[in-house]
C-alpha cells in the first residue's frame, strides 16, 4: 500500500539533509496551516565551506532575490496548486516555484537551523545559471507580471526596496567578478 504524505521535499542527489532537518522544517508547518513551506540555512561542503543564511522570508524580497533554494519542506498542496516546476525555466526553476507559490497565496518561513548541506564544486552549475540570470529574471517577471506590478506587503523600507530592485533585480556586477568574489569568500 502506498503511504500518502502531506509534504514534499526535493533534494539534489549530491546534497544531504542536516540532522533533525525534517523535524525543524515540519514544526512551523504544523503550527501554521496557512504556511506553504519552510526552509533553513545552508551549509556548504566540498570545494566551498561555510554557512549561508539569508534574511528572513519577505514576499517582496523574494521577487528580486532567490533566497530559499531547492530544499524546502513544502505542503503537497503547494505543488498541486502551482503545477510544480515549470519546464520553461531551464535555470532558477526553484526560484520560479516559490514565486509561483506566492502568486497562489502561499508563504514561506525560514527556520533558525541548518537544514541542508549543499555540495559546492569548483566549476559548478552556478556559472551556467549566472550566465542565464538576466534572461531567466525577465522570464520570471513576464510570467508573474501581476505580482511585480502589484507587489506584496513587505517589512522593507523604501531604500531597501530600491536596493532589491536595482541590485538584485539587475545584477549589475559582471558574472565573472561575482563568481570570483564568491569563490574567494567561500573557498575551503
Amino acid at each position: 500500500a502506498r503511504v500518502e504524505t502531506p509534504y514534499t521535499l526535493v533534494l539534489d542527489a549530491d546534497d544531504r539533509l542536516a540532522p533533525d532537518a525534517l523535524d525543524n522544517l515540519r514544526a512551523p508547518l504544523l503550527a501554521d496551516p496557512q504556511l506553504g513551506y519552510a526552509y533553513g540555512r545552508m551549509r556548504f561542503f566540498g570545494d566551498w565551506e561555510g554557512e549561508l543564511a539569508f534574511p528572513p522570508f519577505d514576499e517582496y524580497a523574494l521577487l528580486y532575490r532567490h533566497t530559499i533554494g531547492l530544499s524546502a519542506l513544502a505542503r503537497r498542496a503547494v505543488f498541486e496548486d502551482t503545477g510544480g516546476f515549470d519546464p520553461a525555466f531551464e535555470q532558477y526553476e526553484d526560484w520560479e516555484l516559490w514565486v509561483n507559490a506566492l502568486a497562489h497565496g502561499w508563504r514561506g518561513r525560514q527556520v533558525d537551523a541548518v537544514t541542508v548541506e549543499y555540495r559546492r564544486h569548483a566549476a559548478a552549475k552556478r556559472e551556467q545559471d549566472r550566465g542565464a540570470y538576466r534572461r531567466m529574471f525577465r522570464q520570471l517577471r513576464a510570467k508573474h507580471a501581476r505580482l511585480y506590478a502589484d507587489p506584496p506587503p513587505t517589512r522593507l523600507g523604501p531604500a531597501q526596496r530600491a536596493w532589491y530592485r536595482a541590485f538584485w533585480g539587475l545584477r549589475p556586477i559582471p558574472g565573472r567578478l561575482e563568481t570570483a568574489l564568491q569563490r574567494r569568500r567561500w573557498s575551503a
